[in-house]
């Protein structure tokens, strides 16, 4: 049923691409009822259901809330997934190491959204040796990832998802960061992975 779920979000944040874009891959965005939330209007709009007031979070035709990305896309998997061979999930033991990647992608959007906050501050105000760590973690992530990438054909798990999501930011707002560069099997695969139609659905604009 269209509008039973609603989902709080910004059509900018990765994190909320994250889950739209998983929503895609099991067939059932059609099934949110979108409430954008913006800067100015964030705690107004969202901390009534979520009293951290952040996107993206997830409320049930029930009443039940969920946040945290990871943990959103997890129930959508439980409950629009095949068990057995779902799109997003895995299997035994391969599940930790899904969970772990996925937990890196989402580590790299931190670290990519927090140094962009602290950037925007006025001259004289920016915390520049913070915005130098979060520039060294977003290089360690980057160059765990170009490690562990997945075969272009494997099967979309929900570390790709995320990793995809966590790339195009970058892309989207630090243009001139060369992530690719010494990491040729990171941007061949995500030169693929961009090219999936929850990607292209979910492109960020603003």
């Amino acid at each position: 049923m269209a509008g039973d779920l609603t989902l709080y979000w910004a059509s900018t944040s990765p994190f909320a691409r994250f889950v739209m874009a998983a929503a895609h891959e099991l067939g059932v965005a059609g099934r949110f009822r979108l409430v954008e939330a913006t800067v100015e209007n964030i705690v107004d709009v969202v901390s009534p259901v979520n009293p951290l007031a952040q996107i993206p979070t997830l409320e049930l035709g029930d009443g039940t809330v969920l946040y945290d990305s990871a943990v959103i896309v997890a129930w959508l998997d439980t409950q629009f997934g095949d068990a057995l061979d779902s799109p997003l999930g895995g299997a035994g033991d391969d599940r930790w190491c899904i969970a772990a990647r996925t937990a890196a992608a989402t580590g790299l959007m931190d670290a990519a959204v927090a140094g962009r906050h602290l950037a925007s501050r006025p001259e004289g105000r920016r915390p520049d040796d913070i915005i130098e760590r979060l520039r060294q973690r977003r290089a360690r992530v980057l160059t765990h990832l170009a490690e562990t990438v997945a075969p272009a054909e494997a099967p979309v798990t929900t570390d790709a998802i995320a990793t995809g999501c966590a790339l195009g930011y970058l892309d989207f707002r630090y243009p001139d960061e060369d992530w690719r560069g010494g990491r040729p099997a990171l941007a061949g695969w995500y030169e693929a992975c961009a090219q999936r139609p929850s990607m292209q659905a979910t492109m960020p604009n603003g």
